[in-house]
């Protein structure tokens, strides 16, 4: 290459560079930085179009318009937290916590973003309020990258200047999801279930089960009038067969809790209104001292042996329809027996149910004190006492609910009356039989020596009741025929095998007049008769209700309307679903609130800073950074200390200037120091 031309691609290099310093020295003077001189600088072509891109790219947009959106991202998250409290969680299509958690992370990104701008924007500012140790460029530089340097800034600066507010936003932004969270939490509530078909709850109003109708097949009972011991009537011969749901529940009555009713409640939680219905009550009293007590020279008493048979004295204690006898002085096992029950189904034959016009059986119980039994007293000494307990039709108030799946209820009886026109003969052809057989029965449900077809036994409420609105009242329940009949023959002679036959414990090998059954045992151990027969008689309730509802667990395919009438003979009630609530915690939210407002300040005050000094926003732009970074002899003096190894000191002894250099602003040490190794 000729060395002219490589003079002249030298000299257009030269000038090349000249130009670009040139260009550089005028994005970068003074003038710009104050803002002033735009017209001359223009005048004199020197506004290229690379400065006013220049100018364009140094501003506060970004910082301006993502505060905007953390702004509304923060009200985003109040609104929906407003309108999230106390709502239930099944009501939101999206995640709540999700939702939360994006508006969160955007608020805190977009803060954050903002807030990085506004530190490295503070290491020009700083130094150009006045000059100060390099190390200060230094830490605002690295808490503009994240919460490390920023904890180092709030120990440097010692809360000296405001600019620890944008330091202390940085680290509080490491909690601002956490507690976005924290002030969600949720609560189970009860609330109203419209959308599931209504719970029900058996009803009995009218029961009929069982069967006890009159056997053609059969033999007549004559019977004559009281009056005139002439009028004869004859009886039909009823044949029994019990409802086996009817018998479970006596047995199970005896033995155990009884069983609950068969409730519908979907939702798991219900509540029905107080009602009425049909049911069987009990109650038992101390008959002791009606007991009567006779000694006699007898072969056996309410044990008898044939092998045993020897004549002695006995001692008998009776009431109407049972006794209890034993040797005065053996001890023969054989021979003693420590409880009598005995039955009766006709009011006129008890010691203290005679007006009960409703009475399905009363049951005697004579026992010895276990003393007898121990032998530790003989019979003549042994106390003895009686109890007698009944079983009667009756109505009773229920106050039923659901919680969590679980029957609640609380029985109570109510004053109950027999319609007195009730339970009389069935067609106008049996009235004459029927006056006949009521001379002997009186106020009795049953007969065992033939009966006529009756109609349903009705009973009605007496009590006045005080939540008369509340409290669902029929005018009569019912009992058919068919349910008295079959009961009463069941108790009577399949339990008790007959009026003349005796329940009596311990368990023998049966001869004469006496029966062993689980329910003599169930007596004999019981700790509280009238307990005892309380459960018996809810057991027994419970099935006459079940019976009597006929209750049907609704198909929950099935609509409300189409529904309504299959519910029609239960209790209908309200039911409530166990939900989950949002509830917000407000003091979790102060906390975010409160960072983002002082992020806001932070950032305003930066911006205004910034525009004070006449500065470019140049933040952490490399590009600025290069161009206004030290002097080549700071760079030089700084090199030298990394080679002797005290470059940290020399960087916190050396004080920059932030000032004009002649070609912009410039990083140049404002007083040079003697450097050397350490001593």
């Amino acid at each position: 290459m000729d060395p002219g031309d490589i003079k002249k691609s030298s000299n257009d290099q030269s000038k090349g560079h000249k130009r670009g310093s040139s260009s550089m020295s005028s994005i970068f003077s003074l003038d710009y930085l104050k803002g002033k001189g735009d017209s001359n600088i223009e005048s004199r072509g020197l506004l290229s179009e690379e400065y006013k891109e220049t100018r364009r790219r140094y501003n506060w947009k970004a910082e301006i318009l993502l505060g905007l959106v953390a702004v509304a991202s923060a009200l985003a998250i109040i609104v929906l937290l407003v309108f999230a409290n106390r709502r239930p969680l099944d009501s939101f299509k999206l995640p709540l916590g999700l939702v939360i958690a994006v508006l969160g992370a955007t608020t805190r990104g977009t803060l954050a973003f903002a807030i990085g701008a506004c530190l490295a924007q503070e290491k020009w500012n700083w130094l150009r309020r006045g000059p100060d140790s390099l190390i200060s460029f230094k830490k605002f530089d690295e808490a503009s990258r994240g919460p490390m340097g920023s904890i180092e800034l709030l120990y440097w600066l010692n809360l000296r200047h405001w600019a620890t507010l944008g330091a202390l936003v940085t680290v509080l932004l490491l909690g601002f999801d956490p507690l976005l969270q924290g002030a969600i939490s949720y609560e189970g509530q009860l609330v109203d279930a419209q959308h599931l078909l209504p719970p029900t709850i058996p009803f009995g109003g009218r029961l009929d089960a069982g069967s006890y109708a009159p056997n053609p097949n059969a033999a007549t009972h004559g019977q004559a009038s009281q009056h005139d011991n002439k009028t004869m009537v004859s009886l039909e011969h009823f044949s029994s067969a019990p409802d086996l749901s009817m018998a479970t529940a006596i047995y199970n009555g005896f033995t155990s809790t009884p069983s609950i009713v068969n409730f519908h409640c979907p939702s798991g939680n219900c509540t029905w209104p107080p009602f009425l219905s049909l049911g069987v009550c009990s109650s038992c009293n101390d008959v002791s001292s009606h007991l009567i007590k006779e000694t006699e020279m007898a072969t056996s008493g309410t044990v008898s042996i044939n092998t045993k048979q020897l004549e002695q004295p006995y001692t008998k204690y009776s009431l109407p329809y049972a006794s209890l006898s034993n040797p005065d002085s053996s001890h023969d096992r054989d021979l003693m027996a420590y409880m009598a029950v005995g039955l009766a189904t006709n009011p006129n034959s008890t010691v203290s149910h005679q007006q009960n016009d409703r009475l399905i059986a009363a049951i005697a119980i004579i026992q010895a004190a276990d003393t007898y039994e121990k032998e530790q007293t003989s019979w003549v000494k042994s106390k003895v006492t009686a109890t007698e307990c009944a079983l009667y039709f009756c109505i009773k108030r229920f106050d039923a609910s659901v919680v969590k799946g679980d029957l609640k209820e609380n029985e109570t009886q109510v004053g109950t009356e027999r319609v007195k026109t009730s339970f009389g003969p069935a067609v106008v052809s049996d009235v004459d039989r029927y006056g006949v057989l009521q001379e002997t029965l009186g106020a009795g449900l049953y007969s065992d020596g033939g009966d006529v077809v009756r109609q349903d036994l009705q009973l009605r409420p007496t009590d006045t009741h005080p939540r008369a609105t509340d409290l669902v009242i029929p005018s009569v329940f019912n009992i058919s025929q068919n349910t008295v009949g079959s009961m009463i023959y069941f108790i009577r002679n399949e339990m008790f095998l007959g009026g003349s036959k005796t329940l009596v414990w311990p368990r023998f090998e049966a001869d004469q007049g006496f029966f062993q059954s689980s329910a003599a045992q169930a007596f004999y151990q019981s700790s509280d008769l009238s307990q005892t027969m309380r459960r018996l008689a809810t057991g027994i309730t419970n099935w006459a209700r079940d019976k009597s509802s006929a209750a049907t667990t609704p198909n929950p395919n099935t609509t409300m309307a189409a529904a309504t009438p299959q519910l029609q003979t239960q209790m209908l009630g309200t039911q409530q679903i166990w939900t989950l609530h949002v509830r917000v915690r407000w003091g979790y939210v102060s906390l975010p609130l409160a960072t983002l407002l002082a992020g806001f300040v932070f950032v305003a005050l930066s911006i205004r800073e910034t525009r004070r000094l006449r500065l470019a926003p140049w933040k952490a732009d490399v590009i600025a950074t290069l161009a206004h970074s030290l002097d080549a002899e700071t760079r030089a003096q700084l090199r030298f200390a990394a080679r002797q190894g005290h470059v940290r000191q020399t960087s916190r002894e050396l004080v920059l200037n932030f000032a004009e250099s002649g070609h912009g602003l410039e990083l140049k040490a404002q007083q040079q120091q003697q450097q050397g190794a350490p001593h």
